[in-house]
């Protein structure tokens, strides 16, 4: 993950991730917004997975756990 730019509101990190690399499960202590560039992935929530694509975006609610596993290689963009 590399910061791209940050401030007292929000922060923004890009995401660059090989197929096969998982991001285990995790939260966020706020809420975060994903905008798929490249490849392909899927998040799993408790009771749900949602297969990430190139144009894709994915709201992560805070406090809310998920994994990321990586079938394509992958980036995005994040804003925090």
């Amino acid at each position: 993950m590399q910061e791209l730019c940050k401030n007292e509101s929000y922060k923004i990190l890009q995401a660059s991730l090989k197929t096969g690399e998982v991001m285990p499960r995790h939260e966020s202590t706020s809420d975060a917004f994903m905008i798929v560039k490249k490849g392909k992935g899927k998040i799993s929530f408790d009771a749900e997975a949602i297969e990430l694509r190139q144009g894709s975006t994915q709201l992560i609610p805070a406090h809310h756990p998920h994994r990321l596993e990586i079938m394509e290689d992958f980036e995005a963009c994040i804003v925090l």
